[in-house]
C-alpha cells in the first residue's frame, strides 16, 4: 500500500524546505486519508453513493467514514500539486530572468529575436491568468487558502502521540541522550519543553507559509501591471522571485 500523498520537493533551496516542513506536519492527516478499502468494498461505497441523498435513507457510519476519508485524501493530492507546481513555476521564473540578465545582458530585443517571442509572453506561462488555469500558477491561491491545512500544522503537537497516549491516561516512556552518550528518562518538563519548541516551529512555518503565498499574488500583480518595454521591470520580478526562494522560517 502506498502511504505517501505529499511528495517531498527535492531542491536545495529555502522554499522547498520550507513547503517539506510544512508537508511534514500533515502526516498524521495523511495516515488517515488512506483508504483501507478493498475494491468490493469501494464500489459498493459507490453504488451507496448513488442513494445518499435520499433523507430516508441512514448510511451507514464506516460508509460516511470512507466518504471523509476520500474529501481528505483529495484535498491532500490537490495541495501536493500546489506545493510542487508553485516551487517549479518560481524556480524557472528565476532561471529565465537570470537567462535574461546574463546570456542577453537585459536586452529584450536580442531576447525577442532569439526567441521569436518577447520575455514577456515567455513569463505568462509562470502567473496565473483567466485563459489557462491548470495548475498553481504564481498569483493563482493566497495563504488564506490554505487556512485549513495552515490550522493543522499550527496546532501539529496536538495530535501528537504523546499527548494522545497522556488523553488516554498512560504516560509515555521516552529518554534523551546525556552529554555521556547514555540514555535517561524524559521527564514531563522535557517533554513539555520540547512540545513548547516545537509549537514555536510550527508557528514560524504557518507564518511563513501564508507569507510566501501572499508574495506570490503581489509578484503576478506586478507582472501584469509591469511595463512590459522596461528591463528594470524584469529585475524586479527576478527579486521577488529570489526572495521567495530564499524565505527564512527558522
Amino acid at each position: 500500500m502506498d502511504y505517501w500523498i505529499l511528495l517531498p520537493i527535492k531542491t536545495d533551496d529555502n522554499l522547498a524546505r520550507l513547503f517539506n516542513a510544512y508537508a511534514n506536519n500533515l502526516r498524521t492527516l495523511e495516515a488517515l486519508a488512506q483508504p483501507v478499502q478493498t475494491m468490493r468494498e469501494y464500489f459498493g461505497y459507490y453504488q451507496a453513493e448513488l442513494v445518499a441523498d435520499d433523507p430516508e435513507v441512514e448510511l451507514p457510519a464506516h460508509y460516511k467514514r470512507f466518504l471523509s476519508t476520500r474529501e481528505y485524501n483529495y484535498a491532500l493530492r490537490v495541495l501536493n500539486n500546489s506545493l510542487h507546481d508553485f516551487h517549479r513555476n518560481v524556480r524557472e521564473l528565476q532561471w529565465e530572468l537570470r537567462a535574461f540578465q546574463t546570456e542577453f545582458q537585459s536586452d529584450l530585443a536580442a531576447y525577442a529575436t532569439k526567441n521569436d517571442y518577447s520575455l514577456y509572453t515567455a513569463l505568462e506561462q509562470f502567473f496565473d491568468n483567466p485563459t489557462n488555469r491548470d495548475g498553481e500558477r504564481i498569483g493563482a491561491s493566497n495563504g488564506d487558502d490554505f487556512g485549513f491545512f495552515t490550522s493543522l500544522v499550527t496546532h501539529a503537537t496536538d495530535f501528537s502521540l504523546t499527548k494522545i497516549l497522556r488523553a488516554r491516561g498512560v504516560e509515555p516512556q521516552t529518554a534523551l541522550v546525556n552529554e555521556y552518550g547514555k540514555l535517561r528518562p524524559l521527564t514531563l518538563g522535557d517533554s513539555m519543553e520540547a512540545e513548547l519548541n516545537q509549537d514555536l516551529a510550527n508557528g514560524r512555518i504557518a507564518g511563513a507559509f501564508g507569507g510566501v503565498w501572499d508574495l506570490g499574488v503581489q509578484l503576478a500583480n506586478a507582472y501584469r501591471q509591469m511595463n512590459p518595454k522596461d528591463p528594470a521591470s524584469y529585475h524586479t520580478l527576478l527579486k521577488g522571485a529570489e526572495q521567495l526562494l530564499s524565505v527564512q522560517f527558522s
